[in-house]
């Protein structure tokens, strides 16, 4: 990723997004960041999606739609977009979610000054069922440099705030070190947790301190399709092992971060995790 203008693709999923998703996809219209290509996939939608993103490329040629054939789920679209992006930095737009115009320009400003960051990610305010609710921040692997405790904190955090990283910016280099998101034995739940888990291996977390997003979670958000309990957990714990088990690192450091993954794992099966 060269110091100037990096190329920076924003990834929006979409599937039945309905009207909730004009507001977003003007505030990635609006950023003032002037290297953007907005990547859209739809996934079969069957309520005029589609026909509302296709209009809206009509008149900005940074939009480009891919339309599914048949429906992949959420883990399927996001695989794609993935698959077809071509840039230096990417981020995962959630449907209904809403950017401030300087969202994209401060978080490559916050990449670009840190060279060994792979993400970088601000504040955001929470919304739920159109009600202001709070500010929320996560601190948990700030300033951390060390991989191998980056990762530990990472399974020994509280359960809240977690998803704030998951709404940042990646380095196309460190997103094409594995093979996107992936299910596990309990499907796509908690698979954005398990993304973030190989992330704090790959490199340094970033966070820009100012609110520059809104996460506005209802009836219609895809984690409110999920059922959560213990089972689930721990199937996502299980899951941080088996990656784990898949990367290149020397067998001393898998050894302590299996050693974190099963103390995480009984954290579960005694209710430790709260979501």
């Amino acid at each position: 990723m060269t110091e100037g203008r990096p190329r920076v693709v924003a990834l929006l999923a979409t599937h039945n997004s309905g009207e909730r998703l004009e507001e977003t996809l003007r505030s990635l219209q609006a950023q003032t960041y002037p290297n953007l290509q907005i990547l859209v996939s739809d996934d079969a939608s069957t309520d005029g999606t589609s026909e509302r993103i296709a209009e809206a490329a009509l008149h900005d040629p940074r939009i480009r739609l891919v339309r599914q054939s048949r429906r992949r789920g959420w883990i399927g679209n996001i695989n794609a977009l993935l698959a077809w992006a071509n840039g230096d930095c990417f981020f995962f737009m959630p449907h209904d979610d809403v950017l401030t115009a300087s969202y994209v320009e401060k978080l490559v400003a916050a990449l670009v000054g840190r060279p060994a960051a792979v993400l970088a990610y601000s504040d955001l305010d929470y919304y739920e069922s159109g009600q202001f609710r709070e500010v929320q921040v996560y601190r948990e692997l700030e300033g951390e440099t060390d991989r191998v405790r980056r990762a530990i904190r990472w399974l020994d955090q509280p359960m809240s705030g977690w998803c704030i990283p998951y709404r940042g910016l990646f380095r196309a280099e460190a997103v094409r070190a594995f093979r996107g998101l992936r299910k596990h034995l309990a499907g796509e739940f908690g698979a954005d947790w398990v993304w973030l888990f190989r992330m704090a291996l790959l490199g340094e977390w970033v966070r820009v301190p100012e609110v520059l997003y809104r996460r506005n979670r209802g009836k219609h958000s895809l984690s409110e399709s999920w059922r959560h309990g213990r089972r689930k957990w721990f199937s996502v714990v299980m899951a941080c092992g088996r990656e784990v088990l898949r990367t290149n690192l020397p067998w001393r450091e898998k050894r302590r971060l299996l050693h974190a993954v099963a103390h995480a794992a009984v954290r579960v099966v005694r209710g430790g995790f709260v979501w």
